[in-house]
């Protein structure tokens, strides 16, 4: 699974918990200015369904990104590019972590757990 350094969307009926101002966050932003680094900015539309709309800005963006899958009550780890968003059916090609592709993937909006941009590991995939 990719770090949790990037952006996350996920299920809301898979959200347990929600930590702000902690020792967490603190220590996030010290390791920050110790490295010089910034969160990038996340500007995706909140109107609509938002795996959709992160989904066609992934596209339109040409972004790597994480997508969890539900399939069979098991879940299933894709990393790579959105390709085509036709109504609720998704084409991502998929890689390994060589950055090999496993070829396009097909599924349905609705089997989407959570996905994930702008993480350390998924910078390997950006070219």
């Amino acid at each position: 699974m990719a770090r949790a350094d990037g952006h996350l969307i996920i299920r809301l009926d898979l959200v347990f918990r929600a930590d702000t101002g902690g020792l967490s966050g603190t220590r996030m932003e010290r390791l920050y200015a110790l490295h010089h680094e910034q969160h990038e900015r996340f500007d995706v539309s909140t109107f609509g369904n938002l795996f959709e709309n992160g989904l066609q800005m992934a596209l339109a963006h040409k972004a790597p990104i994480s997508v969890d899958l539900d399939q069979d009550d098991e879940r299933e780890t894709l990393n790579g590019y959105v390709r085509q968003i036709a109504k609720d059916h998704i084409v991502m090609e998929d890689f390994d972590d060589n950055a090999n592709s496993y070829g396009e993937i097909h599924f349905d909006l609705a089997s989407i757990v959570d996905v994930q941009w702008g993480t350390r590991d998924l910078k390997n995939l950006d070219f």
